[in-house]
């Protein structure tokens, strides 16, 4: 690895800490801060309760999801993969690409299972084609339903970022569909993060469709079930549609290569999104802090203080040994 492709990422992503920073004290600046800050303790010990539980629920199901892909290459247990689950979500906070889980999972299986890198690739792959999916479709059809309440500037937003979502499936079903192609393979698809699927590395359907199942359940319904105690806690007046649409849409915008994980976009379009419905700012801005809490701080901060008191696996030479 040379050091001027560290030096260009080590960068990317300080321009990239900035440009959060930046979104967040502008957010700051905008919004009533007392009034948030006022609004935060109606969140109560009981709905807190219930979105612990909600966030417990999803990361069991996200890592369920990889795990079933997993264990069709490798035995191993359901501990170690939240292990390898763990590390790559603390991971790819820092890495400069949202394609970064494409780049480490395989590394972290590689090196923590008995499945080897390319296996990994094919895993990881697997599921960021249905997470995009899923995430894009979602979207897509929230986009369709919303936009328009939404301003001009925040709907082509989040329209270019429904199109980046779905473009990743179309390249990595066009890369398999053209693998076959010397020139395309050598020129094209060799530079893009598309593990070259060969015979017998495909998937059981019948895993694609239970870990799809299982992200469907943490990324769409969870999420619906987050903003519907939201909605009761805080007063908003939010139909079924809202529920199941309006989380994902709102989030869209982390695809963007711009931030840090995401940090102060979603922020940003989250209360923009929620008060476009009709909620008063400081109230949107609430339920936004809250939900990215649950959401994506605990878990950050949660996996990284246990992977560091409990170290990962250990290193997998095959099924039988460790080193």
């Amino acid at each position: 690895m040379s050091t001027s492709w560290m030096t260009s990422n080590k960068l990317k992503s300080v321009s990239k800490a900035l440009v959060s920073l930046g979104i967040l004290a502008y957010l700051l600046w905008q919004i009533p801060v007392q009034e948030v800050v006022a609004t935060i303790p109606r969140l109560g010990i009981i709905p807190a309760a219930a979105l612990s539980g909600l966030l417990a629920l999803e990361v069991f199901l996200s890592t369920l999801s990889i795990f079933i892909l997993t264990t069709y290459y490798t035995d191993l247990t359901f501990y170690r993969m939240f292990k390898i689950d763990a590390a790559n979500f603390i991971a790819n906070v820092f890495i400069p690409s949202r394609l970064g889980s494409v780049i480490s999972m395989p590394v972290l299986i590689d090196r923590y299972t008995s499945a080897n890198k390319a296996e990994g690739a094919v895993i990881q792959t697997t599921q960021m084609v249905i997470v995009t999916l899923i995430t894009g479709g979602t979207a897509g059809i929230g986009w369709l339903i919303f936009q328009d309440i939404l301003s001009t500037e925040m709907s082509l937003t989040l329209a270019l970022c429904v199109a980046l979502y779905l473009g990743f499936p179309v390249a990595v079903v066009t890369g398999i569909l053209l693998s076959d192609i010397n020139i395309v393979q050598q020129h094209i698809i060799s530079r893009l993060p598309i593990p070259e699927v060969q015979q017998g590395t495909r998937i059981d359907p019948r895993r694609l469709l239970a870990s799809s199942g299982c992200l469907i359940a943490a990324r769409v319904i969870l999420a619906g079930a987050r903003l519907w105690i939201l909605s009761i806690v805080f007063g908003l007046d939010l139909g079924l549609l809202e529920m199941l649409f309006i989380p994902v849409l709102m989030y869209s915008v982390t695809v963007l290569p711009i931030s840090l994980g995401g940090i102060g976009v979603a922020e940003a379009s989250g209360t923009a999104v929620i008060s476009a419905l009709g909620v008063p700012v400081a109230v949107a801005a609430t339920v936004i802090f809250i939900d990215r809490i649950f959401t994506t701080y605990l878990p950050l901060v949660g996996f990284y203080a246990y992977v560091n008191l409990t170290g990962l696996p250990d290193r997998v030479v095959d099924n039988n040994t460790t080193r």
